[in-house]
């Protein structure tokens, strides 16, 4: 996550910004070494908000299959991804 929160984290010198972790690069949109890692930091933000999103999302449908009045002939794929989930996260913690 440290590595995405990069090209935000600026240091002054003199009256230029330059990257804390990377001295060279200044922090301008206007250089094209800066303006790439800038945008796909963004990018990257991006996919791990729709990634957390779509997480709570099959959270939601699981709660809701487990006590909605239902026939229950098969297991949804979103209730299979959110006992995996659970397991995985059980035996990190153990």
């Amino acid at each position: 996550m440290e590595q995405v929160l990069q090209p935000f984290d600026c240091i002054q010198v003199g009256d230029l910004e330059y990257m804390r972790s990377a001295t060279t690069v200044l922090c301008s949109l206007e250089v094209f070494d800066y303006k790439i890692i800038y945008y796909a930091s963004i990018a990257e933000m991006l996919v791990m908000l729709g990634l957390f999103i779509l997480l709570i999302i099959v959270f939601w449908y699981s709660y809701s299959w487990q006590f909605g009045n239902r026939v229950r002939e098969y297991l949804p794929i979103y209730v299979a991804v959110t006992e995996t989930f659970a397991k995985v996260l059980s035996d990190i913690l153990d």
